[in-house]
């Protein structure tokens, strides 16, 4: 695991020791912190907490050394640094929220089913000395909970074995952005893979708690999944890059069970608004708006249906965040 080296070092980790006692995954803070490390043993060797200037500049350091991507994600991990900072009585420069660079808003891509058969089957065949076999394993496993299971990418990718109860079929999820629990039920088909996945994983790990881990035996970035997704996807279609496609994200696995939901829902003639609090409870979302919200994403097919009264959907969903999704 990489260390921070700068002069912040200890600041860094007592950030995210903070997070971590609150509860709060670490991992994505983390690599951006690493990151910013770099740019404050480079830039600034001699500093001692967190400055205006430093945080100002680094972006154009970034870009200058071109590691420029996701520049709104890694603005806001430094806000959240300052923040920390403070919250422990370390004066800090915290970045305004009206300087964090706009984000471009992404609307999910719903992926058909000729698609996702042709995706999972570069998810199995994929491999190469880029990626270790136990990341690889995970990743097959993953990718399949993330569809069949509507799970957030993080409440996938960080689920524990004692969360697992393979008994009963059931995914205790704990780890989302609202820190509420909630079951989620799996098939029977999942419920096998995932045991399988859970018994190779104990037997080269025993110490580990998590289900999906990497040949060193930690969770890995969702970085790291988001990357081999697109490099799967490239294959499904006979390309060497994604460069031309749809842009498909590790969300895109939720975005799809929720429409295959409603899918089914609008084939029975069920009514969507009666239905829609079951679909809000089982992917875990805060407010109604946010399970609505899938009502804008859905196939043709279903648009046309007569179960769904746009009108009323037009004036019940506003805009919805990917978070908050």
């Amino acid at each position: 695991m990489k260390h921070f080296r700068s002069s912040l070092a200890a600041l860094f980790e007592k950030a995210l020791s903070l997070r971590l006692s609150r509860g709060f995954d670490v991992s994505y803070h983390r690599q951006h912190f690493l990151e910013f490390d770099d740019y404050c043993h480079a830039c600034y060797p001699d500093a001692t907490t967190l400055t205006e200037d430093m945080v100002r500049n680094w972006p154009q350091y970034e870009v200058s050394i071109g590691r420029g991507g996701c520049l709104p994600e890694k603005m806001l991990s430094i806000r959240q640094f300052g923040l920390s900072l403070l919250a422990v009585g370390i004066p800090a420069y915290v970045l305004p929220v009206k300087f964090l660079p706009k984000r471009k808003p992404t609307r999910p891509y719903v992926m058909t089913d000729g698609e996702l058969a042709e995706l999972f089957r570069a998810v199995d065949t994929t491999g190469g000395n880029r990626y270790d076999q136990m990341f690889l394993r995970s990743a097959r496993v993953l990718f399949r909970l993330l569809y069949t299971c509507g799970l957030r990418p993080g409440e996938g990718r960080l689920l524990r074995a004692r969360e697992v109860d393979l008994d009963d079929g059931t995914l205790l999820i704990s780890k989302n952005k609202k820190h509420k629990q909630r079951m989620v039920a799996m098939s029977d088909d999942m419920a096998r893979l995932l045991g399988c996945h859970i018994k190779t994983v104990t037997s080269r790990f025993p110490q580990t708690e998590y289900v999906f881990v990497n040949e060193s035996g930690v969770p890995p970035c969702e970085k790291c999944y988001a990357e081999f997704l697109r490099k799967c996807w490239a294959r499904a279609h006979s390309l060497d890059t994604d460069k031309g496609l749809p842009h498909i994200r590790l969300y895109d696995f939720r975005h799809r069970y929720a429409s295959a939901i409603l899918q089914k829902w609008t084939d029975a003639g069920e009514d969507v608004y009666k239905m829609i609090p079951y679909l809000r409870a089982y992917l875990g979302h805060d407010d109604f708006s946010s399970s609505l919200y899938y009502i804008h994403i859905l196939p043709e097919n279903i648009v046309s249906s007569r179960s769904i009264d746009w009108d009323k959907a037009n004036r019940s969903i506003p805009e919805v965040t990917n978070e908050a999704r």
